[in-house]
């Protein structure tokens, strides 16, 4: 490497401390650069005066591959050495965690080996007692003002632990003995992960001490393209075990506590608490390592597929593994619901799970030393667990502990990418990157085509910054970066061999156009808990199979509702009542209209947390009598709930094309709420209709010609002043009309926002939702009983959120129906035309449109018995000229061709009593019809509704 390149490499960014790397010509035109070290007291320091011409030889000689300078003093010294291949992660040496000192063959062989790097096994020392272990504090962190304060912190408990330096952006390790009460091995203290503003995606900062089965890298290159330097000169393996500092295991604690404190208040957002773990050493048999997500929710996965017939002893070392393992990863409360319910299926307890029994059996008493993540992965398999075959081997880990240094860039826990080998054979590729997808359970889900969960942070209407996910559809761009994430990518280079690659663009749109794919369909994307068929709720984040639900976050503090307390109906209508109070509380000070008119609001509230449980909800239109009745606050008090944000919100828009691209983009995205927000023209239209009561839509994404079937779960809401609801709609929507009885509603003050509550209570207010959800189907749907009339297509709806109000006393909100056929213009104009048809042509007499066209101007209008009442014949012209013009058929006139397609669309219908049906065919004047009393006036009626 010239100068030139090695004083840029090293002058880029460096710390920002004031100061760049001294870079230091040595023998053999070899250079090394000595990063200067800002003490507490400020001064700046290179090599130190106890660097021996010797030691200076050795880094000469020791540049390239630093066995030969450094192998020997390693042996001496009883430093556990193991070779590291330059750009390496770890050791590849096979069980490198139990090593000892190398032998002087093993140093010989190594340092014939071209870029070979040298590690250090931490842990045991032959040299110190077994209570002694030697110890890396790497100070993983970049952020300028965080990395010079950890630095004076660990500079001020161990002031003369040799600094080891690398990568030029971060301050380095030091290296230390930590001491254990005799007869007890160390226990460490692993710091907190921080995330700055400028962190990459993907990356945390944490001071780390790495111990016994981990290992860190003492002297050789770093993949920077800079020397492993030690700030003295001198380093391990030149220096002797005595001379490290010690530090005891509450101190260590304490160091790294103070290192947290500090990275917190230089500005870094706390990711994952720090934690104390049990350092354990040797084979790869007794590691358990922290599991990345994806691995930790396929183990978890698992553990609903295996048996517990373990007996308590190993059901103790079993539970503590499992948690160990998944929960830093998931978070506490996803690992032990997960555990509680396998102790629930516990043939040593069959009385059932006791939380507080495993609580006792994860937290109290210490791990077995000897069961580790192999043995973990034997007992599922063993009872059950059939996809646990491969886990180890994704893994890496059926060999030894995953080495971890780092201050390696790119350095990672996740286990190693497959090879996706793109050659000639495009359809094998495809099928191999789709089934290590599968396989792995990466974030790839299919709706309408590949997509991708989206994550984005913006601030909402109160300021405060709120996270948002939404389903981005899959584009060539975007599957080669996923490519580069998770696989290896490499294409065929020359004589046989593989080289890197990016994936290129033909593979990537094959895949894109394939049209049929084998990965997860995904229904909706939520950011709170719902209400599965099964009667399950669904809290965990990530992807839920039996649900098809995506859970993009978790909402802190949720506990799923204890049904063990609902031993009878009553005690379930007890806990549902409470829950319902709770509710209620989000609208108390809003006046509504009629009793039926609060329970809509409350069923607005319980739909979207059901509808993953198969249940299809009607729209949601609040209804003021004025502008600031408050209906959008309510709207967002609902939508903050469900997503943790104030509600999507649309208008109608200039025209309905606009206003359906607009709708089924969101359908298309998988957004779980959306508001029609102004309503100021009729609710109607196919497109409403169709995603009302269809559970799939066929939808043509925007920008292509192609179009998609996809399902949805979208819950609809509409707020406006005097809402008018037309033609087929009027059956599939339910108005909440709110009237504050005063002039100026605006300037009304309230003790609350019901938006601002629902973020404050966030967590007790979904859990009651779900309560009244959970406790009525626990019960069998009691409330089902209690309705007087059915509600066509909506009829699981009615099961699970209708006849749950119900049953608690609330008013059956279908009773706001009547009031919205009455204010319905196309069947009020349809009841007129009916009374005018038996006025003129009498019941059940057969009538063609031809019959029925007004007449004109002069011979229409018949003198009335009264004088000034218009005749009969004049009221029916004038009836079909207003019903036409509202159902937008023909130009305004009242012609045969109108008139007998506004009598097809109306047949079978029924108003006020009266049912419009075909009476014959004639083959001189066409379709006849005729007026006749209906059997079944109810206007609640399935046959009195709209139709449809």
């Amino acid at each position: 490497m010239s100068q030139a390149v090695l004083e840029q490499n090293t002058n880029t960014k460096g710390w920002g401390f004031g100061s760049t790397p001294l870079v230091a010509p040595i023998a053999g035109g070899a250079l090394t650069a000595l990063r200067p070290h800002v003490d507490p007291q400020g001064a700046t320091r290179g090599l130190a005066e106890n660097d021996t011409a010797a030691s200076r030889d050795r880094r000469a000689r020791g540049a390239l591959n630093p066995w030969g300078a450094y192998g020997p003093l390693a042996v001496d010294g009883g430093w556990r050495a193991v070779p590291i291949e330059a750009g390496e992660k770890g050791p590849r040496l096979k069980g490198w965690p139990g090593r000892g000192v190398p032998t002087t063959p093993e140093v010989a062989a190594w340092a014939a080996k071209p870029g070979a790097n040298m590690g250090l096994v931490l842990g045991v020392h032959e040299n110190l007692p077994e209570n002694e272990h030697v110890v890396a504090v790497d100070m993983d962190v970049t952020d300028p003002t965080a990395a010079r304060a950890v630095l004076d912190i660990v500079r001020r408990y161990v002031p003369d632990a040799p600094l080891r330096t690398g990568n030029p952006a971060k301050p380095g390790a030091v290296f230390v003995r930590v001491c254990a009460e005799p007869g007890d091995s160390p226990t460490l203290r692993q710091g907190g992960k921080y995330r700055f503003a400028d962190t990459p995606e993907g990356k945390t900062e944490q001071v780390e001490m790495l111990g016994a089965g981990r290992q860190a890298v003492i002297r050789g290159m770093h993949p920077a393209g800079v020397p492993y330097a030690w700030e003295s000169g001198r380093g391990i393996p030149e220096i002797r075990v005595a001379e490290l500092p010690s530090l005891s295991v509450a101190q260590a604690a304490k160091m790294i506590a103070e290192c947290d404190a500090a990275i917190e208040a230089a500005g870094g957002v706390l990711r994952q608490a720090g934690r104390v773990s049990g350092e354990r050493g040797g084979s790869g048999e007794a590691y358990l390592p922290e599991l990345n997500e994806s691995a930790a929710r396929k183990l978890l996965t698992g553990l609903e597929q295996t048996a517990n017939d373990l007996d308590r002893d190993e059901w103790i070392a079993f539970v503590k593994a499992v948690h160990t393992v998944c929960a830093p990863a998931l978070g506490e409360e996803i690992a032990f619901a997960a555990l509680l319910r396998f102790t629930d299926r516990w043939e040593a307890a069959p009385e059932g799970a006791d939380p507080e029994l495993l609580r006792r059996a994860i937290h109290e008493g210490r791990q077995l030393e000897s069961y580790g993540l192999r043995n973990l992965v034997r007992v599922m398999r063993e009872r059950g667990w059939t996809a646990g075959a491969g886990f180890l081997a994704q893994l890496d880990f059926s060999d030894a502990p995953p080495a971890n240094d780092n201050d390696m860039p790119g350095a990672t826990d996740d286990p190693p990418r497959p090879v996706l080998l793109q050659d000639a054979d495009i359809a094998g590729a495809l099928d191999a990157f789709e089934a290590s997808v599968t396989e792995r359970g990466l974030p790839l889900y299919q709706r309408g085509g590949p997509v991708m969960v989206a994550r984005g942070r913006y601030r909402d209407r109160c300021g405060r910054e709120v996270s948002g996910s939404a389903l981005h559809m899959m584009t060539v761009a975007n599957l080669t970066e996923f490519a580069s994430r998770h696989f290896d990518v490499r294409r065929p280079g020359r004589k046989g061999s593989e080289v890197p690659a990016i994936l290129s663009h033909q593979l990537a749109a094959a895949y894109l156009d394939r049209g049929q794919w084998r990965l997860p369909t995904i229904g909706a994307l939520v950011q709170a808990p719902i209400l599965a068929r099964s009667g399950r709720i669904v809290s965990a984040p990530g992807f839920d199979p039996e649900s098809g639900v995506f859970v993009a976050d978790t909402l802190t503090g949720f506990t799923t509702p204890d049904t063990s307390d609902w031993r009878t109906e009553t005690d379930a209508r007890r806990a549902a009542r409470a829950a319902l109070t709770l509710l209620a509380g989000l609208f108390s000070h809003y006046r509504f209209a009629t009793p039926a008119d609060r329970s809509v609001a409350l069923a607005a509230l319980l739909t979207p947390f059901a509808v993953h449980a198969g249940v299809r909800g009607p729209l949601f239109a609040f209804n003021g009598t004025g502008p600031g009745v408050g209906k959008s606050k309510l709207v967002d008090a609902i939508a903050v709930l469900l997503t943790g944000a104030r509600a999507q919100a649309m208008t109608q828009g200039v025209s309905a094309a606009e206003f359906e691209k607009h709708m089924l983009g969101k359908v298309l995205e998988g957004a779980s709420l959306l508001n029609i927000d102004n309503v100021e023209q009729p609710l109607e239209g196919d497109t409403l209709n169709a995603v009302l009561t269809q559970e799939r839509l066929s939808i043509r994404p925007l920008g292509t010609s192609r179009t998609v079937t996809v399902e949805h779960r979208l819950t609809l809401y509409a707020t406006g002043n005097n809402l008018v609801v037309r033609g087929d709609m009027a059956r599939r929507v339910l108005t909440c009309r709110i009237d504050p009885g005063v002039e100026r509603p605006e300037l009304r003050t309230f003790p609350f926002d019901p938006a601002e509550r629902a973020a404050a209570e966030r967590t007790a207010l979904v859990s009651a939702a779900l309560t009244v959800l959970a406790a009525h189907a626990h019960s069998g749907f009691p409330g089902m009983a209690r309705l007087t009339t059915a509600y066509g297509s909506f009829e699981e709806w009615s099961r699970y959120v209708r006849a749950a109000l119900v049953w608690l006393g609330e008013a059956d909100p279908l009773d706001v129906t009547a009031g919205l056929r009455e204010a319905d213009p196309v069947l009020t104009r349809l009841g007129v035309v009916l009374d005018a048809l038996v006025s003129t042509v009498g019941l059940d007499v057969p009538f063609g449109a031809r019959d029925i066209v007004p007449g004109s101007a002069l011979t229409e209008f018949v003198a009335a018995d009264d004088g000034d009442a218009p005749a009969p014949r004049q009221v029916l012209g004038a009836a079909l000229r207003e019903a036409l013009a509202e159902e937008r058929i023909g130009r305004g006139l009242a012609d045969a061709a109108g008139i007998g397609r506004y009598l097809g669309r109306n047949e079978g219908r029924v108003v006020n009593g009266l049912r419009l049906d075909k009476a014959r065919s004639d083959a001189k004047r066409g379709h006849l019809y005729r007026v006749s009393r209906a059997a079944d006036a109810n206007p609640h009626s399935a046959r009195g509704g709209s139709g449809g």
